[in-house]
């Protein structure tokens, strides 16, 4: 139960009992005569993944009194992908190689021991097998540290929630001042709107009294054009009928007579 769902081989040995995904050959440190039977391709499935298929309710309802038993290797690899049930579990015991060798890799202590302690496990017990090379490790989680770590995470997140918090509240203080700017603002806009719009009203109110008084301009005007008009006609009959006196006035000549000087 390693992997995500790619293919890998599954080694069939000459002992039942180290048959799977680490090659036989890879074994021979530890079992000299172990030889390869057989090997077939097969789909990995995490931990995770099979207790989600098989029984998911467990992984939401198993919490802290859950175990782990893994009784074959590599135990990191399995420990990998069963990241979830160890967040519900209080004992894991995991088949580990004694002796670090390059040869089986993800198959030591050290390998359980980096993805278990941070998780609050301590290591109680190394019980031997029959190898004197392969044991059992038998991990307990330490509930006083896990719930120290537990608070520590929620005093984190609180601190992070009142940054937040006073973070927005600055946000807010600072919209707040900038929306009162803008109200004051607004209000000198509309006192000078309003005071435009009175300027205008006056400035409309002065030019129908202008059209009114140029009306009146231009009705007087064409009246003394019109007098003007008829004065000059009176001055011409005037003219005319002055000529004509003046004619009536003077003797006509004799052509008879002859003018003495």
């Amino acid at each position: 139960m390693v992997g995500d769902g790619s293919r890998a081989l599954f080694h069939q040995a000459s002992n039942p009992d180290e048959s799977g995904l680490v090659s036989p050959q890879s074994l021979v440190s530890l079992w000299a005569n172990l030889r390869s039977l057989s090997a077939e391709s097969v789909a990995t499935q995490l931990v995770d993944e099979v207790i989600r298929e098989k029984a998911s309710g467990w992984l939401d309802s198993a919490d802290g009194a859950a175990w782990l038993i893994a009784d074959c290797f590599p135990a990191g690899a399995i420990l990998q992908g069963a990241q979830r049930w160890l967040a519900r579990c209080s004992v894991v015991v995991v088949r580990v190689v004694l002796q670090s060798t390059a040869s089986i890799p993800q198959a030591g202590e050290e390998e359980a021991a980096k993805l278990l302690a941070p998780l609050s496990f301590r290591c109680l017990k190394v019980i031997a097998s029959r190898h004197p090379a392969v044991g059992y490790a038998v991990w307990a989680r330490d509930w006083d540290q896990s719930w120290r770590q537990e608070v520590q995470k929620l005093k984190h997140q609180i601190a992070e929630l009142a940054q937040t918090r006073e973070a927005q509240a600055k946000a807010a203080a600072e919209q707040d001042r900038q929306l009162v700017g803008l109200r004051k603002e607004l209000t000198k806009l509309q006192a000078e709107r309003g005071r435009l719009a009175e300027q205008v009203k006056a400035q409309s109110e002065r030019i129908v009294v202008l059209e009114q008084e140029l009306s009146e301009r231009d009705a007087r005007l064409h009246a003394l054009e019109d007098e003007i008009t008829r004065t000059e006609a009176q001055i011409d009959l005037i003219k005319d009928w002055v000529l004509q006196d003046n004619e009536q006035l003077v003797p006509h000549a004799n052509p008879n007579e002859r003018a003495c000087f």
